[in-house]
């Protein structure tokens, strides 16, 4: 047997979790610069902006960079810059407090421009749809205005597409994972009742 001080190598699994966790993460960053113009300002939860937004805005000078200095490309620096006005708008509504005294997760995602702040449902369709919106106005903006920003907001809108698809799939997984827990502790319950006679 190996030394149990040794580090055995990962597994399969453990590698392509790690993988699809990166994945998700580079997701989130390549979306944000859409998520800034697309969530309602101040919905977000007081700790959303994290590292994940710094590096979503610095995502757009690095498109630019690696984009080189072709025409068109300055529209990305000014969709830059106005995605951190954006942003500290974002931050401005926050400091106000909601008329509706809605409590959120520090780390909530917010509300689409697409769904109702008081719809208890999960938003899916909303995002998905706001996904695809921005999909065709990058492809539109790359045919017939500006390629290297059309570009940016398509990479953008597929990025935030799988970002929120993952978050839904994780949320189902939470639900289901309670659910069974719950089926489990009624079960529980009626078995001790049996055995002890009580109601």
């Amino acid at each position: 047997m190996p030394p149990t001080d040794q580090q055995q190598p990962p597994s399969l699994l453990e590698g392509l979790k790690r993988q699809h966790n990166l994945l998700l993460w580079a997701s989130g960053v390549l979306a944000f610069p859409v998520v800034a113009w697309t969530t309602r300002l101040g919905t977000w939860g007081s700790h959303y902006l994290g590292l994940t937004a710094a590096l979503g805005l610095l995502w757009p000078p690095v498109f630019a960079a690696v984009y080189g200095p072709r025409p068109g490309v300055e529209a990305v620096w000014w969709f830059w810059l106005a995605t951190a006005g954006v942003l500290v708008a974002h931050r401005v509504r926050g400091f106000f407090p909601d008329r509706r005294n809605r409590r959120c997760h520090s780390r909530f995602w917010g509300v689409s421009w697409f769904e109702r702040a008081d719809d208890p449902n999960p938003p899916r369709l909303p995002r998905h749809l706001t996904a695809a919106l921005v999909l065709a106005a990058g492809v539109l903006v790359h045919q017939f205005l500006n390629p290297p920003l059309g570009l940016l907001l398509a990479i953008g809108a597929v990025a935030k597409f799988v970002s929120d698809a993952a978050a839904f799939r994780a949320l189902d997984a939470r639900v289901r994972q309670m659910a069974d827990a719950r089926v489990e502790n009624e079960y529980a319950l009626d078995q001790y009742r049996q055995r002890h006679g009580t109601e």
